[in-house]
């Protein structure tokens, strides 16, 4: 359920959530435009998790061809490693965006370069962001504790719940919030929530479940199922070409929407 969740999140954020933001935002706009560099380098960190994601599966598929016992000992090791490149990773690509290279993620774009008054002060605005953060833990773990309960009482797929379900009530803020930027012609500010959203959530979060569930002694194997594994890589594959030229419209959005609800069904009877 973990995994599904963390592999929902990622496909939800970059299907669903982009989909209808370049949708919307299209029928408001011929056609927008967004900084290149950005999503070069959101994309790079997404090619990056899909390997990770990879390798662990070919891993115990060969393994278990060569009926080798060492199976779980290799993936434990194996699970252990890639947790930590990733945090490294999430880590250098932190001080890469806001250090060393923040000119790179710049907006040339004129327009998007006015200045804007903040509303609310950087006090009141933690103190807003620290309120809501509270709520929303209150909320997923009802969420989590309902889950059981809802497979028994609907029947519904544990892995439909993990992996359409949660991502789209665990992260219905943000995914508004990426809609309003996209509406408001603010197209950068809109991937950026979306795709690094997905990115925090496997550079960041799965890594760092991993390695708490080692420490408590039940460790997590970073292995996800075969058509989870085909989903992210045919979702970061397709929302690559749709960004690759720098603009977008409406009907790339429709695409992106549809795949996302080809995947929800075909998840729906896994």
């Amino acid at each position: 359920m973990v995994l599904a969740s963390m592999s929902g999140s990622i496909i939800c954020n970059i299907l669903l959530v982009l989909g209808f933001s370049i949708f919307l935002g299209g029928l408001k706009q011929q056609s927008q435009t967004f900084n290149k560099n950005i999503a070069r380098s959101n994309f790079i960190l997404l090619f990056f998790v899909a390997m990770t994601t990879i390798i662990p599966f070919a891993f115990q598929y060969a393994i278990r061809m060569q009926k080798n016992t060492n199976i779980t000992k290799g993936l434990n090791t194996i699970s252990f490693s890639i947790a930590i490149a990733l945090l490294v990773t999430y880590v250098s690509g932190l001080i890469f965006s806001l250090l060393t290279h923040k000119n790179i993620f710049i907006n040339q774009n004129v327009e998007a370069n006015t200045t804007e008054v903040a509303k609310w002060s950087l006090p009141k605005s933690l103190c807003i962001l620290c309120f809501s953060a509270f709520f929303i833990a209150i909320e997923s773990e009802m969420l989590v504790n309902y889950v059981e309960q809802i497979i028994k009482n609907y029947g519904l797929p544990e892995v439909f719940i993990g992996i359409i379900l949660i991502p789209i009530l665990g992260n219905i803020a943000e995914n508004i919030s990426a809609i309003l930027m996209a509406i408001k012609n603010k197209i950068d500010l809109c991937i950026e929530i979306a795709i690094g959203s997905s990115i925090q959530i496997a550079l960041f979060v799965a890594p760092l479940l991993i390695l708490i569930s080692f420490i408590i002694g039940n460790p997590m194997i970073y292995v996800y199922n075969e058509f989870e594994l085909v989903a992210m890589l045919i979702s970061i594959g397709l929302s690559l070409f749709v960004f690759q030229d720098g603009k977008t419209n409406w009907f790339e959005g429709v695409v992106l929407i549809v795949s996302y609800l080809i995947l929800g069904v075909a998840f729906f009877f896994l």
